[in-house]
């Protein structure tokens, strides 16, 4: 079971790191369109539309779905740290979900969505560094009297 909650818990990290990635590929495409190319944007402009869509679906739901997961196997493991860690990965992807919502109606909500990614990028790690730490815990004999 700590296998499997380190596991999840760097998946979450490495994904982290992929939205980061597709985000910023969306928006260099678009600035690449509007600075190199010299057009302009309107609702019917398709670029930057893998990146968006990765974002998107990665943020909106396999991130979520994995931080449920985490705190279910942090559960089944019993292991105090492990539990509280997963508590604060999913409140930080709530968090997150919800600056990503209004982010668009508020824009300088964009400046606390990208820190809280780097929030959950550590707090995802930590988890998998607590979870690889006890599963590298062996139990040692007493010596012999």
């Amino acid at each position: 079971m700590k296998i499997a909650t380190r596991t999840v818990a760097w998946l979450i990290a490495i994904l982290v790191a992929l939205q980061a990635a597709s985000i910023a590929y969306a928006l260099m495409s678009v600035g690449h369109l509007v600075f190199s190319e010299g057009q302009t944007l309107d609702q019917n402009t398709e670029v930057g539309g893998a990146g968006f869509a990765l974002h998107s679906i990665v943020g909106m739901q396999i991130i979520p779905a994995l931080s449920i997961i985490l705190l279910i196997l942090a559960l089944i493991a019993r292991s105090r740290t492990t539990i509280w860690l997963s508590v604060a990965v999913l409140v930080a992807v709530i968090i997150q979900i919800f600056l990503g919502m209004f982010g668009g109606d508020m824009p300088a909500l964009g400046w606390f969505h990208g820190l809280v990614a780097f929030v959950i990028f550590v707090l995802a790690g930590v988890t998998g560094q607590r979870a690889a730490d006890r599963t590298s815990a062996q139990p040692t004999m007493a010596a012999p009297a």
